[in-house]
């Protein structure tokens, strides 16, 4: 089963678009007062109820139809059209109740009769009861029901949809009750959901010492799986803690989605939709060499190597200055908006053009927004009658890139589609990395392995000290790390935990964050867990008789000893 398709069509400028965001329930096709505004077709997805259940259409704005159209680009928008209806099972053609019928909506009208699809009539602009006078001349249409709306004000849009829905087969009404599944993972990690965060970290760590009696026994990532014939009940006991935990936290800790959603951004004109089009193998969306074809940020879906992507071509983004016109200015926000519905980002740039500071700020914006990315060097045909080196140039762009230095680099040619649908391999290896999940356990051996080669600097003669650490969130990979002093942590130390940390866990081209935490109550104003453990350790060394040998290499004073594995945890210092 699929959830239905519905696609709004009519001539340019009688509110296609304010209907498909008043549906969408937010501002994706860019609304202006000019005809030709939106040149792709545009998907979303609509959420209604229906008999008290839930159920979701998909969505498409077209542009404007002309039957004769005026120009090359208008004759583009007309293919757009044709592909809309060819998809859609219902279709609504939207006319201007406000100006009457025109021999633009006749021509529609005759088209979309022929295509054989569920027509629906949608009268426009009937902002009030008294103007629905104004629609006698549309029955002219040859339709036996028309449906007058207001798409500014929604005046309407429920009852036609709520029509629209007994238009369809029943296979496809379940399909839009089945696709009824909400998701929502933007979540902002708020300092309650850090601090129980840290709580369950402590809790399996703590379970974790009291079987072993060291911390860094059980760091080792294979310990459970080594010692599961005699410690098999404490392991299950620590994995169910930790899975406990991570429950809590579920809409945080994602796992990779079934369909993976990747962002292509640029600058204008460096070849994004000709590349979305390759990885397509249809004209899905308008290309030209004049920079800005592409205005709003449209999503496609392809299938490779068994797995489904939904790719979103986003406007060029432009340099603020540039942007003279008030429907470019949309095109850069749906372009960020883009960024943020995606799970990762392609960012595409050109090999003849190079690094331009428009390509920095575009690599800023995806670095501020915690997307994985892969650099996509496009045009390569072109560089390498020039004779560049691959190697090189990618040295060159991370240099010049330092916010996604991390990021892989890819060399393609949208125009011969040499290496194009290798970056979607690319895409499935980085998504594995972008929501990779790990274990409290592997988090603190690699934060004590951190501290161990490289102390915390002194301020002011004193040395902040990190006590433990667990993940909160992947896509990005985040963690949160408890210390004494937030304040005191340098960016160049956090720089070098998350360099580790993603030489830990090979993160690749993933962004990673890390979130310090102070940790406030009396127990942890008094004392740090190594310390209280190895006070524990040395009462219990106290109560035991002097002829009890110690282990070999323990030293009378647990507090001491530096032989003695794990006997402090990261940053936590001796005393």
């Amino acid at each position: 089963m699929r959830a239905p398709v519905l696609a709004i069509v009519g001539r340019p400028n009688v509110g296609k678009s304010t209907l498909f965001n008043r549906l969408a329930g937010r501002r994706i096709a860019i609304v202006e007062d000019l005809p030709g505004v939106t040149r792709d077709r545009l998907y979303a997805e609509y959420r209604s109820d229906i008999d008290n259940v839930d159920v979701r259409w998909t969505i498409i704005d077209t542009g404007g139809f002309e039957p004769n159209p005026s120009s090359e680009l208008f004759a583009l928008v007309r293919e757009q059209t044709q592909l809309a209806i060819e998809e859609a099972d219902v279709i609504i053609h939207v006319v201007d109740a406000q100006l009457g019928l025109s021999p633009d909506d006749v021509e529609v009208a005759t088209l979309l009769r022929k295509s054989g699809r569920k027509v629906m009539l949608a009268a426009n602009k009937v902002d009030h009861p008294n103007h629905e006078a104004l629609m006698a001349d549309l029955y002219g249409l040859g339709v036996k029901e028309i449906f007058p709306i207001s798409a500014s004000h929604g005046r309407g849009v429920a009852d036609m949809m709520e029509h629209a829905f007994t238009l369809l087969p029943q296979e496809l009404q379940d399909g839009a009750r089945a696709a009824a599944v909400d998701e929502d993972e933007n979540f902002a990690i708020d300092d309650k959901t850090l601090d129980e965060a840290l709580d369950d970290a402590e809790a399996t760590l703590n379970q974790l010492e009291e079987r072993s009696g060291t911390v860094d026994d059980d760091l080792d990532e294979n310990a459970g799986d080594e010692d599961a014939e005699d410690d098999g009940a404490d392991d299950e006991a620590a994995k169910a803690a930790e899975a406990a935990s991570a429950a809590k936290r579920a809409r945080f800790l994602r796992a990779v989605p079934e369909v993976l959603r990747i962002a292509v951004v640029g600058r204008p004109n460096a070849g994004k939709s000709s590349f979305v089009n390759k990885l397509l193998g249809e004209d899905r969306h308008l290309v030209s060499d004049v920079a800005g074809t592409t205005m709003d940020a449209v999503d496609s879906f392809v299938e490779y190597g068994g797995s489904r992507f939904r790719v979103i071509d986003t406007a060029g983004i432009r340099r603020k200055r540039s942007i003279a016109h008030r429907v470019e200015k949309y095109a850069v926000v749906a372009a960020l908006r883009g960024m943020d519905r995606a799970d990762l980002v392609l960012h595409l740039i050109d090999a003849v053009a190079g690094v331009t500071e428009q390509d920095k700020r575009i690599a800023s914006f995806v670095e501020d927004k915690g997307k994985a990315c892969i650099i996509v060097i496009n045009k390569w045909d072109l560089a390498k009658e020039k004779e560049l080196d691959a190697e090189e140039y990618a040295r060159r762009i991370r240099e010049e890139l330092p916010f996604v230095d991390h990021a892989p680099v890819r060399f393609v040619s949208a125009k011969t589609g040499k290496r194009v649908h290798d970056v979607l391999q690319s895409c499935q290896d980085l998504a594995k990395r972008h929501f990779l999940r790990v274990s409290t356990s592997q988090v603190n051996r690699a934060l004590l392995d951190a501290v161990a080669a490289h102390q915390p600097p002194m301020i002011k003669g004193k040395r902040f000290r990190l006590y433990f650490a667990t993940q909160v969130k992947t896509a990005p990979p985040t963690f949160v790390i408890a210390t004494n002093d937030v304040e005191a942590v340098h960016f160049s130390y956090k720089r070098y935990l998350i360099n580790r940390f993603r030489e830990a866990f090979d993160f690749g081209g993933a962004p990673v964050r890390i979130i310090f935490r102070r940790r406030e109550g009396d127990r942890l104003k008094q004392l740090s867990p190594a310390q209280k453990r190895n006070r524990e350790l040395k009462r219990r060394d106290n109560e035991t008789t002097t002829t009890t040998p110690r282990r070999r290499g323990e030293s009378k004073n647990p507090e001491a000893a530096p032989k003695r594995r794990g006997a402090t945890r990261a940053g936590g210092g001796r005393r």
